[in-house]
């Protein structure tokens, strides 16, 4: 299985990353990782996460079993087939990881190219949270966090 050493900066310090609700509600906002002054919190990763796993999931569903890989497990306790010595859940988060810098770099060249976001779809990005907040109530749900 995974290395369990304690190395800063290393996706293989810890065997696994799955915890409690509470508990990840306690550190949703603790800053995981930044490139320059860019800064990725707990609650951020954890939508970059979910998107590798969802991709990878769609995209190699009929093939996992070949794979090694069992939806129904915990992928922390799951050896990865694809990089030797590394749980699934360290490889997806890897990828998460490399998802979230890759389009932060993306961003950073382009504010520094002066690239400006036209103001009609900053008006539809701004404007999300309320869309988003509109269909949960329309849905049933007392509020978008329900």
């Amino acid at each position: 299985m995974a290395s369990t050493t304690e190395t800063p900066n290393d996706i293989n310090a810890k065997s696994a990353y799955t915890t409690t609700v509470e508990e990840a509600a306690k550190k949703k906002d603790v800053v995981v990782a930044t490139v320059g002054d860019k800064k990725l919190n707990n609650s951020e990763l954890q939508l970059y996460y979910d998107d590798v796993v969802s991709s990878f999931y769609y995209t190699y569903y009929s093939y996992m079993s070949f794979m090694g890989l069992d939806p129904a497990l915990p992928l922390s306790e799951q050896e990865c087939t694809i990089e030797e010595g590394k749980t699934w859940e360290q490889y997806f988060l890897e990828g998460a990881l490399t998802n979230w810098q890759a389009y932060t770099l993306v961003e950073i060249l382009a504010e520094q190219d002066g690239y400006a976001v036209d103001p009609a779809l900053q008006a539809n990005i701004d404007g999300l949270p309320a869309e988003m907040e509109a269909h949960a109530l329309e849905n049933g749900y007392e509020s978008l966090e329900a």
